[in-house]
């Protein structure tokens, strides 16, 4: 009988599904501890996220919005897609929102329009004269319109159609002589007419106005015609008047802190003291296809809307979503029901909000809405949202921004300082971790993803060619070392390393000590196996980093038949 030895029993266990990012202490077999740039584009496989397009445009960009093409704002200017509009914007943080043709910028509350050169400026106006103002009563249309009459009593034997102010009720009312019915008929509005030199210019039509130092006429008042020159409100006269210098006519926009646009209105809110000093909790709606104006409250399904809400604290969001303006608190949500303002319905949800200083997470992909609360990272379907951020682990995330691009989430967030970009797949449910830039904005834009950095330079982060030579790394989680009745003796991996790329391997045994180097290699674009030939342990970690596009196909552990893994 010829002598022969026995080759122990091997097995192979193959991980071909990469699964991205999970932080928690325990995780499945092709997730990952930790990351930096890599993606879910080529899943099943563990691949490089494509390189990033730098700094785009030359100068200072201080927001970002998405309409026919990407809208900037670049120091004072407005830089649309066709032209640069010149604004006189302040400094700091803006907002831009978009209501049919035209870009709405706040804080400034300035506008421009998508497709005339000539219209443009500001919401607001307000007029105050250099001298004094003439006030006549009138006609709707303007034309003089003097009482015949202004007296208490009733005037004797009148003649037909005229007019008598009556001076015996607080205030006055005006009414005209019906000689067919043979009584005194009570005008539903009385006019008068306010002139001045260039009084009119900056008003339109059935503005909305504020009038201050105007005696008898202050307060909130119409516009029902206007000149250069003149103007025709609401008001009660006996007789031609002059109005002090002291008189001012303003249209007013409200502060908000938050503003989006649903239904062809301009939706606000607002915790705080607003512009006239007063302490406010507030939701506001603009006049139906007109961002200017948000007092006119006549009983038409036209006017603007406010109303108060109860509970305390700051607004830190606001979005459309499924054709339904949303307000958030840190710990509620407002839905704002119905189409105009008599069945407008205000309902406060009790639920994870939106956190503050993260309003800017708030993002559509499909019909989902995402945002990150106090709690971590949220998905919103309209009813109540879910948490979808327990793989990030229980790291405190501040300073969210996030936009939808290609059905991923991308969400820029500082971990104690440090910024990075999760990625959220929301097909297969993955999160892949990417290098931060301090993102304070990012917007979807004709099939790409543009996002700011710190020094207001706007980087293209999907959707434009690269020679970006991205530099990666993938943590695995641990890997056991032994096995019932079975010990590891190596492991394979399986990629492709771009020609030049460079990817080096790293071991760590049993959570404790430095990490070793066990091979580098650079890539020649052809698929190769890499051998790891571990020494024993009770388990131990993999850590791969490398520079230029790579690709991991396969992870495969082989074990060999051994006692209690000796």
């Amino acid at each position: 009988m010829q002598p022969y030895l026995s080759v122990p029993a091997r097995y192979r266990q193959q991980t071909n599904r990469f699964g991205g990012l999970d932080r928690n202490a325990s995780i499945r077999q092709g997730q990952f501890a930790d990351m930096e740039n890599l993606c879910a584009d080529q899943y099943p496989v563990l691949s490089t996220r494509p390189g990033r397009a730098f700094d785009r445009f030359p100068g200072r960009t201080g927001a970002l919005y998405s309409g026919d093409g990407l809208i900037r704002v670049e120091g004072s200017a407005l830089v649309l897609p066709d032209r640069r509009v010149e604004l006189g914007l302040t400094e700091g943080e803006k907002t831009l929102c978009a209501m049919g043709a035209y870009v709405l910028v706040f804080p400034d509350k300035k506008y421009a329009s998508l497709t005339d050169p000539e219209d443009m400026g500001t919401m607001e106006a307000s007029f105050t004269p250099a001298g004094r103002i003439t006030v006549t009563p009138c006609t709707l249309e303007g034309g003089d319109r003097l009482p015949d009459y202004v007296q208490e009593d009733s005037p004797e034997e009148p003649e037909n159609k005229c007019f008598w102010l009556d001076t015996s009720e607080t205030p006055p009312v005006l009414k005209q002589w019906s000689g067919e019915s043979a009584m005194w008929v009570t005008e539903e509005t009385a006019y008068v007419r306010l002139e001045a030199q260039g009084i009119g210019r900056d008003f339109r039509a059935y503005d909305s106005v504020w009038l201050s130092g105007a005696g008898a006429l202050d307060g909130a008042n119409t516009v029902w015609a206007r000149e250069e020159d003149r103007l025709v409100i609401t008001g009660i006269l006996g007789d031609t008047e002059s109005l002090p210098q002291t008189l001012t006519i303003a249209r007013r926009v409200p502060e908000m802190d938050w503003v989006t646009e649903c239904g062809n209105r301009l939706w606000g809110c607002r915790a705080g003291k607003n512009a006239q000093g007063e302490t406010v909790n507030e939701l506001y709606a603009s006049r139906l296809g007109d961002f200017r104006n948000w007092e006119s409250f006549l009983g038409l399904s036209t006017d603007s809307f406010s109303v108060s809400v109860g509970t305390p604290g700051p607004f830190t969001g606001a979005v459309t979503h499924l054709g339904t303006p949303l307000f958030f608190k840190e710990d509620c949500l407002y839905k704002v029901y119905g189409s105009y303002p008599a069945n407008f319905r205000v309902q406060c949800t009790p639920c994870r909000g939106v956190q503050p200083g993260c309003g800017r997470s708030l993002a559509i992909v499909g019909e989902m809405l995402y945002y990150k609360s106090p709690m971590g990272v949220c998905a919103f379907d309209g009813s109540l949202p879910q948490e979808i951020g327990e793989p990030l682990g229980m790291a405190p995330f501040e300073n969210a921004v996030g936009a939808g691009f290609g059905g991923k989430y991308y969400l820029s967030m500082e971990e104690k300082g440090a910024d990075g970009i999760y990625v959220y797949d929301t097909f297969r449910g993955l999160r892949h971790k990417g290098t931060g830039l301090g993102a304070p904005q990012m917007v979807s834009c004709r099939g790409k993803l543009y996002a700011l950095d710190g020094q207001g330079r706007v980087h293209c982060l999907r959707g434009e060619e690269s020679s970006e030579k991205v530099e990666w790394m993938a943590k695995t989680g641990r890997i056991d070392g032994w096995e019932p009745e079975r010990y590891l003796t190596g492991i394979t991996l399986h990629m492709v390393l771009a020609p030049y790329a460079r990817a080096e391997i790293l071991v760590r045994y049993d959570s404790a000590g430095p990490w070793e180097s066990v091979g580098a290699v650079t890539g020649r674009g052809e698929r190769f196996r890499l051998p790891i030939r571990p020494r024993k342990c009770s388990h131990l970690e993999l850590m791969l980093k490398g520079t230029g596009q790579m690709q991991m196909f396969s992870l495969t552990r082989i074990l060999q038949k051994g006692r209690d893994g000796l």
